[in-house]
């Protein structure tokens, strides 16, 4: 987990995104008020809001781990959450170019897996909107 290449797999795989709509999270050791919640609180607090990217640097495993120090905790954990909807991907770390082209095949499947569409408008509004283009290409 810790020097597996998180950062650089991030840096690298979200190099080509607008940074204003995309926001990267770590999780350190927990504050003494994040104790106080259930241990997915923090980061049910960061989720990102609608139409924007969320990186979570500390992943939910991790949480979930951090108190166990057996392999079969992993196998455990992983067993236990990994669903069709939000899969787990173990990831080799010993090797960065490939460990980054796996990354980034993974974000471009999800991402192709979304049914993204522009927001619907009314015939006023959008006859509203091309006036006000062709205002501004006046200028």
């Amino acid at each position: 987990m810790d020097a597996g290449g998180k950062d650089g797999a991030i840096r690298h795989v979200m190099s080509g995104v607008n940074p204003q709509g995309c926001e990267v999270f770590s999780f350190k050791q927990p504050s003494a008020n994040e104790l106080e919640h259930d241990f997915l609180w923090r980061a049910t607090c960061v989720l990102p809001e609608r139409g924007r990217i969320g990186i979570f640097n500390r992943s939910y495993y991790e949480e979930v781990l951090v108190v166990r120090v057996h392999p079969e905790a992993y196998e455990e954990c992983f067993s236990a959450t990994s669903t069709d909807h939000a899969p787990w991907f173990a990831v080799p770390a010993d090797d960065k170019d490939d460990a980054r082209l796996i990354v980034s095949q993974i974000v471009l499947d999800a991402l192709g897996e979304l049914t993204l569409a522009y927001p619907k408008t009314t015939p006023k509004r959008r006859h509203e909107l091309e006036a006000i283009g062709k205002l501004l290409k006046k200028e």
